[in-house]
């Protein structure tokens, strides 16, 4: 993957609208990075509070399983745009 140089950086910051700290592409990954995390450490939680029930701990294992799953593939996404230099 090709690094961005610098005009080019300056150019992707120059196309964003004065008050956007970052695209909307961007900014959503970013959220949904902080949503999925806030919800991954709130399953621990509420296993502990559902530890007699096994039904509903599967239930908060497979939900965790999952947004860890998504958590990665965000990571990735964000650490793809950090390279090619379109995280703006």
């Amino acid at each position: 993957m090709a690094r961005a140089t610098q005009t080019q950086r300056e150019t992707l910051y120059a196309e964003a609208p004065a008050t956007a700290a970052v695209s909307d592409p961007i900014h959503n990954l970013i959220q949904t990075l902080s949503v999925k995390l806030d919800a991954v450490w709130r399953y621990d939680k509420y296993l502990a509070d559902c530890r007699d029930d096994q039904s509903c701990g599967q239930i908060y294992r497979k939900m965790k399983d999952d947004d860890l799953e998504h958590v990665r593939m965000l990571r990735d996404e964000i650490d793809r745009h950090c390279r090619e230099g379109s995280f703006r």
